[in-house]
């Protein structure tokens, strides 16, 4: 029943900065979007919350952790968790939607993600993402065996 992005969110088109850890831990105490357990819901806040429970977990930022256990053991090389990246590394930005005059305008995407990391902080090259797809097939994968075994029978 967690709320997508909260009441506010700006965090995604770059009007407003993404949610620190405080803001994060305020929207997720609002009561729910719906009736829990009702129906599946996209929520970039539920994505958060997992960043902030892996830290809780391991004692270490969610961008340390998720650097060296996923995106180091990959060999994604050109992988980001988080931003900024260094001045004039050149990256892929979204777009709005349609403005008037049937404009859409360039999303900067070059600030940090704070406590919304592990909900929308990953910065990657095209080759870095096609070596991310290939290693989530079943003969190379970054989670071992019995990990994806107790997934897909759940």
């Amino acid at each position: 029943g967690l709320t997508r992005d909260g009441a506010d969110s700006g965090q995604f088109t770059d009007t407003r900065p993404y949610l620190n850890e405080r803001e994060l831990l305020e929207q997720l105490a609002l009561p729910p979007a719906i009736e829990p357990n009702t129906r599946q819901k996209y929520s970039n806040h539920g994505f958060a919350l997992i960043g902030q429970v892996i830290e809780a977990i391991t004692g270490e930022p969610y961008p340390v952790w998720i650097k060296r256990e996923i995106i180091d053991a990959v060999g994604l090389k050109e992988t980001e968790p988080n931003m900024p990246l260094a001045k004039g590394t050149p990256f892929a930005r979204g777009h709005t939607r349609r403005q008037p005059l049937d404009r859409r305008l360039v999303i900067p995407g070059d600030n940090a993600a704070h406590a919304m990391a592990s909900a929308a902080g990953f910065v990657a090259t095209a080759p870095c993402r096609r070596r991310w797809r290939q290693s989530l097939r079943p003969t190379r994968r970054a989670s071992s065996p019995s990990s994806r075994r107790t997934r897909n029978e759940a």
